[in-house]
């Protein structure tokens, strides 16, 4: 069973970090350039240099694990984003419950934001079809984690029912799945992970781990929202995991719902597969530390 990743002393430090860390070499150096040697001591200017030189290998260190922790936090299909698309892209999965983190790519992720709302945005979704399904195998080709090896593959069989045509097959499959993945890999009941998945904060005022680990969760909210199947009330245009197993009627089941579904299953199957690896990476940290400090000690 994965567990969820605990917030790291590292990541809550990466904005303060990245403002300051790259311009301290070349502060440095413009101090040291700009003293006049007629007035000071050129043993003075010497040291200001010697001090450059071994701050800098330590500043070259620093910004490399700064760039690894980076590239680690952002899934590899939004680096290539500005930071304004990044939060629109967040609030379409938290309003439309679209897995869009890890897949697809940056490539079909602008074109969707090119578009003026969500009626064009699904329409251009169904276009570019093709190339989303090959991303979501891409994607699932990239899970190792032995724990993960029978949802990959419901996931695999997802994809490919809706690539054979049978998409209502194919949303009322993913529906299932997301179940498994919410019940037995998140460790969660449908009431608990809607108050746990609830976001209302506003972005702008979320610390960069909150507003990259609440991501995927917020998509899967708005895929479990309330919905009563007695009376199909209320009713819910964006895929549902209780409306699609529930009911088969639109404007529950449509072929852009069933892609939306595919990818979010995608989604979180990739993003339990980046937990998982979170945490061993944390703990072989923490390990490292601990053994640099014995070896001080």
């Amino acid at each position: 069973m994965t567990r969820e990743p605990e917030e790291p002393e590292w990541l809550k430090a990466i904005r303060s970090m990245v403002q300051g860390l790259p311009r301290l070499g070349d502060q440095l150096r413009a101090v040291a350039e700009s003293i006049d040697t007629s007035q000071i001591a050129a043993q003075v200017r010497e040291g200001i240099r010697a001090l450059v030189e071994d701050v800098g290998p330590q500043i070259a260190r620093a910004l490399e694990t700064l760039k690894e922790d980076y590239d680690w936090l952002v899934p590899a299909n939004w680096r290539e984003l500005t930071i304004p698309e990044m939060i629109t892209l967040s609030d379409l999965m938290r309003d439309e419950g679209w897995g869009l983190v890890w897949v697809p790519s940056p490539d079909v992720l602008r074109r969707l934001l090119a578009e003026p709302d969500i009626d064009a945005r699904k329409q251009k979704l169904l276009s570019l079809e093709g190339m989303v399904l090959a991303d979501l195998d891409r994607a699932l080709d990239s899970v190792s984690d032995p724990q993960l090896a029978g949802l990959v593959g419901v996931a695999r069989q997802v994809a490919e029912t809706y690539r054979s045509g049978y998409w209502l097959a194919a949303q009322a499959l993913a529906a299932a799945a997301l179940s498994t993945a919410i019940h037995d890999h998140l460790d969660r009941k449908f009431g608990k992970a809607k108050r746990d998945f609830e976001r209302t904060e506003d972005v702008d005022e979320l610390e960069l781990i909150d507003w990259r680990i609440g991501m995927v969760p917020s998509a899967i909210f708005r895929a479990i929202d309330d919905y009563d199947y007695m009376t199909g009330a209320p009713e819910r245009p964006h895929f549902n995991r209780h409306a699609s197993l529930h009911r088969v009627e639109p404007p529950q089941y449509s072929e852009a719902n069933a892609l939306a579904a595919t990818m979010l299953l995608v989604c979180v199957v990739r993003e339990l597969e980046w937990i998982g690896a979170s945490i061993r990476r944390e703990e072989a940290r923490e390990k490292r530390e601990r053994e640099g400090g014995k070896e001080a000690a």
